[in-house]
């Protein structure tokens, strides 16, 4: 009887989720200068834009012409890279969000609009100038 209660606890624990280890991971945001590039349904290039990464947050132009920081999104950390959202509620998060992970070159990921995948977002680290 007591096997089967622990057995019962157990697979209670992996249908909700309960962190059965040390906790979540979270890899680092790496703060610099990047060029950012959205490919539309993995297959129409957009210009190049310039973006920045300062603490938690990404700031963007439009397509490397328009206004500083016409863009704002906040990111949130996770295992392999981060999530870039403009609020962090669960409607904002369905409404519009990349889930980034980590690269060699910078980070690489796929943009969600209401909830489907309309293409990829590509970060390339810019080097400093000099």
């Amino acid at each position: 009887m007591k096997k089967m209660i622990v057995v019962l606890l157990a697979a209670a624990a992996l249908c909700l989720g309960l962190p059965a280890g040390a906790g979540t991971a979270e890899a680092r945001i790496e703060t610099g200068r990047y060029t950012a590039q959205f490919v539309e349904f993995g297959a129409i290039p957009t210009p190049l834009a310039h973006a920045r990464i300062i603490g938690n947050t990404y700031y963007q132009d439009y397509y490397g012409v328009g206004p500083r920081n016409l863009t704002i999104m906040r990111l949130t950390p996770t295992k392999r890279g981060m999530t870039a959202s403009y609020a962090k509620d669960p409607v904002s998060l369905w409404y519009s969000r990349v889930e980034y992970r980590k690269t060699s070159y910078g980070y690489k990921g796929v943009v969600y609009s209401m909830g489907i995948p309309m293409g990829d977002m590509i970060l390339r680290k810019v080097r400093a100038r000099r």
